[in-house]
């Protein structure tokens, strides 16, 4: 498969160990689950960066990328950071560690899988360097808290702290 296919739609093998949480209401980061199972840390993306289907696609892109370069793999598995190129774009992806207070995190993941065993990453375009602080992602939550989302399962639902109609 060539590098410019794997941020598209449909382009992520059959199987794959991870799921894939998200919302149109833009309330949390678009986030995995799964992929500790696999030796990885679980990946988020902040909820405004490509919208929802998008953002999905790239964390599948960043999977497929990483089976096919295994001294990527190991340096995420490791908790280094690495930096990829978004094919036929002018966009270079950061995946950084990131630790479980990172607000980013705190929002995505309930506190039951906070204690993941091998991290959280957070995915960003090169240059938005202002989407990897933790009042980036406070900001974030205060912009969309009030919706109402029925569906939410966010972790700030979870734990009380979100306005959502739960």
């Amino acid at each position: 498969m060539k590098e410019a296919e794997l941020f598209k739609t449909g382009n992520v093998p059959k199987t794959v160990p991870h799921i894939i949480h998200g919302n149109q209401n833009n309330i949390f980061p678009t986030h995995t689950h799964g992929l500790a199972g696999v030796g990885l840390p679980e990946l988020f993306i902040h909820a405004e960066a490509f919208g929802l289907v998008n953002n999905a696609n790239i964390i599948n892109g960043v999977f497929v990328y990483l089976c096919l370069n295994p001294a990527e793999w190991n340096r995420v598995a490791k908790r280094i950071p690495i930096e990829i190129d978004i094919p036929d774009s002018d966009l270079i992806l950061c995946v950084r560690p990131v630790g479980v207070k990172f607000f980013g995190v705190t929002m995505s993941y309930s506190p039951n899988d906070i204690d993941c065993p091998t991290g959280f990453a957070q995915l960003y375009i090169k240059g938005e360097d202002h989407t990897t602080t933790d009042e980036y992602f406070r900001s974030q939550y205060e912009k969309y808290k009030h919706l109402k989302d029925a569906d939410c399962d966010c972790a700030l639902c979870e734990k009380g702290e979100n306005q959502n109609g739960k």
